[in-house]
């Protein structure tokens, strides 16, 4: 069996030369594939965090829109409940007193579920007054 340390000393120069290079190599690759997996753990942690905040707006724009259909459904809701009414209402005299008025604006209210102002401009309508600004 050879001595270790006779073939260590033994090499020669190109041979030194080529360990050294094959070593350097080595350390290169190693140094190469640390930062590569670096890398690879930041962008992945990245792509984690903008798929999260992808799916946060997405959400949200669902919750948008279902709050958009809803007032949709609430809009032609109040339009169906109006239509019906001013179809049912017959007109008041031309001139109504004011205690007429003020039970027939209370009345539009309770049966459209319109504020007192909306009430107040579709009364006079259907009456023909002219709306006056409040």
């Amino acid at each position: 069996m050879a001595d270790f340390s006779l073939v260590f000393f033994s090499l020669t120069t190109s041979q030194w030369l080529v360990a050294v290079a094959v070593i350097l190599q080595l350390l290169l690759l190693g140094t190469f594939w640390v930062s590569f997996r670096k890398l690879k753990k930041n962008y992945q942690t990245q792509i984690e965090d903008l798929q999260s905040y992808v799916n946060a707006v997405n959400q949200g724009a669902i919750g948008m829109g279902k709050r958009l259909i809803r007032v949709e459904k609430q809009l032609t809701q109040q339009s169906t409940r109006i239509s019906a009414y001013t179809n049912n209402v017959k007109a008041t005299p031309p001139s109504p007193k004011p205690l007429d008025d003020e039970n027939v604006v209370v009345s539009i209210m309770k049966k459209t579920g319109l504020g007192r102002a909306e009430a107040q401009l579709l009364s006079r309508i259907q009456s023909g007054q002219k709306a006056r600004a409040i």
